[in-house]
């Protein structure tokens, strides 16, 4: 039996109904700066997410995060190429998903494809002051607090960091 309650996987052009609920909710983008999106920004995004799969000089890598026991997509999760060693990354879930230990999970198994690709070495997540949960997210994963300026957290993780405290699971 799996014991992760997640698994990602690239998204498809049937996540769209999902992906437009979680891009466009007013609870997710009190979190986010750049949403709410409207539906035709949401369609335009998931059509580059799904591009991005092909591309030879892919930069971004979002994924649908699924549950064990829900049909359809819960969240995304993804990040961002800045260099050859380095990416920016973020998550969200769908609220009725948040506060369950989705996220971490998710967070965790998006670290492992990052840093198993075996270019990453680092990866930066940043969030809002106030939102406490993502703030607990990233410590849960072992991100350290580098900065904070303004409204908003900036964290870092290092491949060595995260394959330390595997090895000691």
């Amino acid at each position: 039996m799996n014991s992760c309650p997640v698994r990602l996987r690239e998204h498809v052009p049937s996540d769209i109904e999902r992906f437009c609920e979680l891009q466009m909710s007013s609870q997710v983008a009190r979190h986010v700066s750049w949403l709410p999106r409207t539906r035709a920004q949401c369609e335009h995004a998931l059509a580059d997410a799904i591009a991005q799969q092909r591309s030879a000089e892919r930069i971004r890598f979002f994924y649908a995060v699924e549950c064990q026991h829900v049909k359809g997509m819960i969240g995304s999760v993804g990040y961002t190429i800045r260099d050859s060693v380095s990416a920016d990354c973020g998550w969200f879930l769908l609220p009725d998903f948040w506060g369950k230990g989705y996220a971490a999970h998710a967070i965790r198994a998006l670290l492992a494809l990052a840093f198993g690709s075996g270019r990453m070495t680092s990866l930066t997540a940043s969030c809002a002051i106030g939102n406490r949960a993502s703030l607990r997210v990233a410590e849960k994963c072992g991100f350290r607090l580098i900065a904070t300026t303004g409204d908003r957290c900036t964290f870092e993780i290092h491949k060595e960091e995260v394959n330390r405290r595997s090895a000691t699971m």
